[in-house]
């Protein structure tokens, strides 16, 4: 069996996303823009083996179940780094031989974008992030280690 990439979507809070666009655009309309970017975030991560959206609220949670994501709940929201290590440790724990974040604040993002990741590889070599993540991963059990 080869190894799984998992793509972590992180997707904030809907009533918290695109704050800086309330000058621009009233609640209903940021809410909708977050929701569109968050089904195109997950639809575009689907180029990996696994998909898992580390959710701001229950309302995310439901969405991006239906959506086809598996999903980690947050109980509370502390910013997409902290999110980040979340899926990112879930995903360790799920097996994920690779791992590619991606941003649900992403527009125009499709599912060429994770698939670009490797582009112009011979057959059988790893994308250029797969040793990234091999060795953020090695450097992380290593510094477990030394706790």
């Amino acid at each position: 069996m080869g190894m799984k990439t998992w793509v972590v979507v992180l997707i904030k809070d809907f009533d918290s996303a695109k704050q800086r666009l309330r000058p621009a655009l009233g609640v209903k309309s940021r809410r909708a823009l977050a929701r569109r970017n968050a089904l195109l975030a997950v639809r575009a991560a689907a180029a990996g083996d696994h998909v898992l959206a580390v959710a701001g609220s229950d309302e995310v949670a439901e969405l991006a179940a239906v959506w086809g994501a598996d999903v980690l709940l947050e109980t509370r929201e502390e910013g997409q780094n902290v999110a980040a290590e979340r899926g990112l440790q879930r995903a360790t724990e799920g097996g994920a031989g690779a791992v590619l974040l991606l941003s649900s604040d992403l527009p125009f993002v499709t599912e060429a974008a994770p698939e670009a990741t490797g582009r112009g590889r011979r057959a059988g070599e790893r994308p250029w992030w797969h040793q990234r993540a091999v060795r953020a991963a090695a450097r992380r059990d290593r510094h477990a280690v030394r706790r």
